[in-house]
């Protein structure tokens, strides 16, 4: 038990915070992630007049619990005094008794990449790097920034669900265990700033706020004031219609993870794949919207982003219309493919990876850096590629090269390999990219298919059990 003196019961605070203070913060928090007692943060600090707020307030909330707290600052290098701000950072921090680390990284865009997607995307990876699982990750995200996400995103023509807005809590990034949360969505700029100035507090101010280059900053500072001017109270009619929109977003989200789970009942993962295949036949079973929706979950949740609208419905009526190969695309770094009418996300297979056309070997594990996978090789009795059969011969790995012809055990005839790949449902990604085993020049193991010939273990015998992993497992 902490000897620090306690909050036992946090006030009861309005919707909507005119004010802002650690009293206020300590509230959002309990009803976004619980107990404060003993919990772990990092803030995302800029040093700006919002990130300077929640650090202080943070700070001033360790006199009540027991709260382990970090300060994160990231040097997007797009300043020339960005080193000189890394410093006033580093100093606040050693005043307020907060352990501070910081990164550098030049963010360089791509013709038509958004440069603030950009720098918030390694922004957010180094977060994920750096911080431990249990770590909750806070940014200074505010009322106004969500307002003008909103109308950016409504002006931009994104879909429904980015009318809700930033959320107050989520994954840092697809699949993560880490927490990203912004307490502060319901708190307006002025009330930090007037914060920042009862505490004595100066902040740093990036002039390039003022540059209206960035959408945003023309947004704010030409199209807000003449909306707020004619219309003053359209800034809290906006976040109060996200607020509405989310609630709503959520019901419909449970609806999209029930559909999503339906067509992906498969829970067989194929090497070279990420995540989980989908039905084809239940996809087309979907409305268009549910059906786009689904594989925007689905391709979220591998950490990749959706492709357009329009990609993703044309598609579908490939699916609806049965087309052979329905719904197979490319997007970025990653391709959708059909295989025996279930659709497989991937990164895209390159091509041109050259693979060697065999390899001497000697039964043991083996790394493939190039194709992303690994032969693991494992002892056995039973079963496996007979030792006894295998004796002194000459052992190698290989690839096939088309026209392989190998006899399955218990046959005296020989089957075209391609005709048995297709049989044992191999999908083409792996047949051409995983190497087979052959023993004195006969294939005695195939991916997929097992041992052949009379190479197989019988009664006790050792034998060795080969298969193939993705290099991270």
């Amino acid at each position: 038990m902490s000897s620090k003196t306690r909050h036992d019961k946090l006030p009861v605070l309005p919707q909507g915070y005119k004010k802002f203070s650690s009293e206020v913060l300590a509230v959002i928090l309990s009803e976004e992630v619980g107990s404060l007692e003993d919990s772990r943060f990092a803030v995302g600090f800029s040093g700006g007049c919002d990130s300077q707020a929640l650090l202080h307030a943070m700070s001033d909330l360790r006199r009540h619990y027991d709260i382990n707290l970090l300060a994160l600052h990231f040097d997007h290098g797009l300043n020339h005094d960005s080193v000189l701000w890394q410093e006033q950072c580093e100093q606040l921090c050693i005043d307020l008794k907060v352990p501070f680390f910081s990164h550098r990284q030049v963010i360089r865009t791509k013709a038509g990449e958004s440069l603030e997607a950009r720098a918030r995307e390694a922004r957010y990876a180094w977060f994920e790097q750096i911080t431990d699982e249990d770590r909750v990750i806070l940014t200074a995200h505010h009322f106004d920034d969500q307002v003008e996400t909103v109308m950016l995103n409504l002006f931009n023509g994104r879909g429904v669900d980015s009318l809700t807005g930033m959320r107050t809590i989520r994954p840092l990034s697809y699949g993560s265990k880490q927490l990203l949360v912004r307490p502060l969505l319901q708190i307006p700029r002025k009330a930090l700033e007037k914060y920042n100035q009862e505490h004595g507090l100066s902040w740093i101010r990036d002039p390039s706020n003022q540059s209206d280059t960035f959408d945003r900053n023309y947004l704010r500072n030409q199209i807000m004031p003449l909306i707020k001017e004619r219309w003053p109270g359209a800034a809290k009619g906006i976040g109060g219609i996200s607020q509405k929109l989310q609630r709503l977003s959520a019901v419909y989200q449970k609806h999209i993870l029930e559909s999503y789970r339906c067509c992906a009942e498969d829970s067989v993962r194929r090497l070279f794949c990420l995540g989980r295949s989908l039905s084809v036949r239940k996809l087309s079973e979907l409305d268009r919207w549910d059906y786009v929706e689904v594989l925007r979950l689905w391709i979220h949740q591998t950490g990749n982003p959706s492709p357009s609208n329009a990609l993703l419905e044309d598609t579908y009526r490939q699916i609806s219309g049965g087309y052979a190969g329905a719904g197979g695309f490319q997007h970025q770094s990653y391709e959708v493919r059909n295989f025996a009418n279930r659709l497989y996300l991937m990164s895209r297979l390159d091509h041109g990876v050259k693979v060697p056309e065999k390899i001497s070997y000697d039964l043991g594990n083996r790394l493939f850096p190039t194709l992303g996978v690994k032969l693991v090789i494992d002892s056995c009795h039973g079963k496996g590629i007979s030792e006894a059969k295998i004796g002194r011969g000459v052992v190698e790995l290989v690839w096939r090269q088309g026209g392989e012809r190998i006899t399955l055990p218990g046959r005296d005839f020989q089957h075209q390999l391609k005709k048995i790949y297709q049989q044992y449902g191999i999908p083409p990604w792996e047949r051409d990219r995983l190497p087979m085993i052959k023993v004195n020049a006969r294939i005695v193991w195939v991916w997929g298919i097992g041992v052949l010939d009379d190479y197989q273990c019988k009664g006790s015998e050792v034998g060795f059990c080969p298969k193939f992993k993705p290099l991270d497992d």
